[in-house]
């Protein structure tokens, strides 16, 4: 017969507050995930497809490498549709883990878990929604914006907006909406001081060449 023991109510009373932080935890980045996804598909909305969309400030950069890693993947995702099964092999995992790490140091929250559409043509829904690292996501999504593949949910083309950069209006630290922006370059945006002042440190060594 087993024996059984009997959890101090201290002990129980601890995990129970643990359970509840981390769901907490859970309910908070969900919250945080679907105002993202709300806010980039009003962004999307907002650009003339005559213009340019730009999600990061270096998405030439990370559009080129994408190509670079994945080009010979990519031919294969017609339209810009991509499935689960695509990106999470063992082999795609290894490459994508690979291509995140080189932003660790200039992508804010790098890593962090972005809701991702899995065709371009539609909106955020439960069966057309994976979960993607955010350097994965901002790659895919550029990718998809260089391409034409974000068309359909774009704006109509706009006189005069050729060539002109759309920025995505959030903080650069958090993913906020960011009605402030960096005095100096008038580029990089903020939601608060705090984040600003947080972003400094990195910011200051870019700031001057934007």
């Amino acid at each position: 017969r087993r024996a059984t023991m009997e959890v101090p109510p201290e002990v129980e009373r601890e995990a129970d507050e643990v359970c509840h932080n981390l769901e907490g935890v859970e309910a908070a980045w969900a919250h945080r995930a679907g105002d993202h996804a709300e806010r980039h598909m009003k962004y999307l909305a907002s650009v003339p497809r005559n213009a340019v969309a730009d999600l990061s400030g270096i998405d030439d950069e990370i559009y080129a490498k994408f190509k670079a890693s994945f080009g010979a993947e990519a031919t294969s995702w017609a339209g810009g549709v991509v499935s689960e099964g695509a990106l999470k092999t063992p082999e795609a995992k290894r490459a994508w883990q690979a291509f995140i790490a080189q932003y660790e140091k200039r992508v804010e929250d790098y890593n962090l878990a972005m809701l991702l559409r899995l065709d371009p043509t539609k909106e955020y829904t439960p069966e057309n929604t994976t979960i993607a690292p955010r350097v994965q996501w901002l790659a895919l999504e550029i990718w998809r914006n260089k391409e034409g593949f974000n068309n359909s949910v774009m704006a109509p083309p706009k006189e005069g907006a050729d060539g002109v950069v759309y920025r995505l209006r959030v903080c650069a630290v958090c993913g906020a909406a960011a009605p402030l922006r960096c005095s100096a370059c008038k580029v990089v945006r903020y939601c608060s001081q705090e984040c600003q002042r947080k972003d400094w440190p990195t910011h200051k060594e870019s700031c001057h060449q934007l």
